[in-house]
């Protein structure tokens, strides 16, 4: 039986030059791992033996041209001081919803 693992991170070096070793290490195991990010870190992913998925390419096709606007302008129209304090998780909810 094939195990998958997908990996969904805000595209910040931080989040994702981290996960990279145990992208690696599950395919090493034989696991199909996919990974959902942006452009600048499809190379590092992709020599982990994961498959790339570009982020901005899916939203395109699903009808949203800037994801990263479309994120700021949620902020703005949520009117919640706070609301920087749980944006990650929005984006979180975004790529779930993707998926």
């Amino acid at each position: 039986m094939s195990r998958t693992a997908v990996f969904v991170f805000p595209s910040a070096a931080g989040h994702v030059n981290p996960s990279l070793p145990l992208c690696k290490e599950l395919v090493t195991l034989g696991w199909r791992v996919e990974y959902l990010g942006v452009a600048p870190f499809k190379s590092a992913i992709e020599n982990t033996g994961a498959t790339f998925h570009d982020r901005d390419h899916i939203c395109a096709e699903l009808g949203i041209s800037d994801v990263t606007a479309m994120f700021y302008k949620t902020l703005e129209e949520y009117d919640d001081p706070g609301a920087k304090m749980w944006a990650l998780n929005f984006g979180s909810i975004a790529a779930e919803k993707l998926l």
